[in-house]
């Protein structure tokens, strides 16, 4: 589990070391900013900017759950159901075969073919290997389809990986929650 506590700056320092001398024997330890975002990825969590944003749809970016058609009028409902209807891409997980993880914004490819980009990419020491998550074609979308990050300028060093259902761990979300 993480916490964030927020407080006064003049009482920081303070509250720091009483929350690490209180914690010592329970096994708290700090993180970051990056230890976040690769919990974030290994669960499947979706995150603006990344995941989702102007440039895609609540289906496409694996949010559709959150999409209510019992609702009898929003903007972008018209939008929202052909999309539904004849999705084009889908969010899905990578695995690849070695700790070098793709980045934000890297082209995943099918041969010659652009089918994707990654949204989100870190190393799992969980799963000892390097993850993603990534936006791409339907047709390139099933469960161990085999594909590749381009890296650079996308066709000078490719990242073999195959895809796979997300969340990377914990598929029936039964870790304790906040």
């Amino acid at each position: 589990l993480g916490y964030e506590i927020f407080c006064d700056q003049d009482d920081a320092l303070t509250v720091w070391d009483l929350v690490m001398e209180a914690g010592a024997p329970h096994g708290l330890v700090p993180m970051g900013g990056e230890a976040l975002s690769m919990l974030r990825i290994e669960a499947g969590l979706m995150v603006a900017g990344a995941e989702f944003g102007p440039d895609s749809d609540a289906f496409e970016s694996g949010l559709g759950f959150a999409v209510d058609f019992k609702k009898k009028d929003f903007i972008g409902r018209a939008a929202l159901e052909r999309n539904a209807a004849a999705p084009r891409r889908t969010l899905v997980g990578l695995t690849f075969p070695s700790s070098e993880a793709p980045h934000h914004g890297d082209r995943i490819f099918s041969g010659r073919e652009q089918v994707g980009v990654v949204t989100s990419g870190t190393y799992s020491p969980e799963l000892g290997t390097a993850i993603a998550m990534a936006r791409i074609a339907v047709e390139n979308a099933g469960a161990g389809t085999t594909l590749e990050a381009g890296k650079l300028d996308g066709h000078m060093k490719r990242l073999p990986c195959t895809v796979v259902d997300l969340p990377f761990l914990d598929p029936k979300r039964e870790k304790a929650r906040a």
